[in-house]
């Protein structure tokens, strides 16, 4: 969970899995927190379970689902189909979402920055640029030797460490 700060009230953003046995449906949920009391705001369907949520500049950036749509074949922390999911948060009471799959399979969101995001899989890293949340492109790559849990953002620097293969210092201006 999260919280956004939006003109005189706070939203808390939550992902929320709705009776997994009988009825598969995953929620993500705006809420409104203000004058003591916290509603409803929006409510989007989201297809599968999400293994990670970043959210930066107003968008948040899901990665799943960690579990196929069935119960028995779990996938670790990465995604089965490399799915990730866009919501646009300019407007909390209208939010916009955009479904994509990205190329090479499970992938999970670990950073995002100035309209890029960094997601990794098995054996490698990649930088998306998601300037436009309906057309995400792939912007670079890297291979990695470990598992990388976050990128370290410092002025207009990504510091992504790679294990064995070394440091990627990404420019994002």
């Amino acid at each position: 969970m999260t919280t956004k700060n939006q003109a005189k009230s706070n939203y808390l953003i939550e992902s929320k899995l709705i009776n997994p046995i009988l009825l598969w449906k995953i929620r993500f949920n705006v809420v409104r927190i203000g004058d003591d009391r916290a509603s409803l705001s929006a409510r989007l369907e989201l297809k599968d379970y999400c293994s990670a949520v970043v959210i930066d500049q107003g968008f948040a950036y899901l990665s799943g689902p960690g579990y196929s749509a069935y119960w028995g074949m779990y996938d670790g922390y990465y995604g089965t189909a490399g799915e990730l999911t866009i919501i646009d948060l300019a407007d909390p009471e209208n939010p916009v979402k955009y479904e994509h799959t990205l190329a090479g399979g499970g992938v999970q969101v670990i950073g995002a920055k100035r309209g890029n995001i960094f997601v990794r899989s098995s054996n490698e890293i990649g930088c998306y640029d998601v300037t436009d949340p309906q057309h995400p492109g792939l912007d670079e790559y890297k291979s990695q030797s470990n598992w990388i849990y976050r990128v370290i953002f410092s002025g207009g620097n990504a510091y992504v460490p790679l294990g064995y293969a070394g440091l990627w210092v990404k420019n994002l201006e």
